[in-house]
């Protein structure tokens, strides 16, 4: 049976292209967030910046795990069984641990600089 190869790609990939996007979008809202001072008290004192930032994070975990589930069954046969598998898992726990590592500053940090 012959797998095209974008099929067999993207879901192996899938957790570093969520990382890709979340990291994207990580530091566009953050500079959006600064770049208005008008809004500073809308967006940083209320905690809409955190918020935002974790709702992402915690979205693209859950995308992670979700394209990762339903692959499972879909990977192809080798002679090496469980071996896409082993590699999607890897590459998906990786990028879980590099989104909550991203993410850590947004709540440990404050978002823009006073002044």
């Amino acid at each position: 049976m012959h797998t095209p190869r974008i099929s067999l790609f993207v879901p192996l990939l899938a957790g570093p292209l969520v990382w890709a996007v979340h990291f994207v979008f990580i530091y566009a809202a953050n500079g959006v967030f600064c770049a208005r001072p008008a809004l500073y008290g809308l967006w940083v004192d209320a905690a809409l910046s955190v918020w935002a930032m974790g709702a992402a994070a915690v979205l693209a975990i859950a995308a992670i795990a979700l394209i990762y589930w339903r692959q499972q069954a879909r990977w192809p046969q080798t002679d090496e069984p469980g071996f896409f598998r082993w590699v999607a898992g890897a590459l998906s726990l990786l990028a879980v641990i590099a989104i909550i590592w991203q993410t850590l500053p947004v709540l440990l940090v404050p978002a823009c600089p006073a002044g």
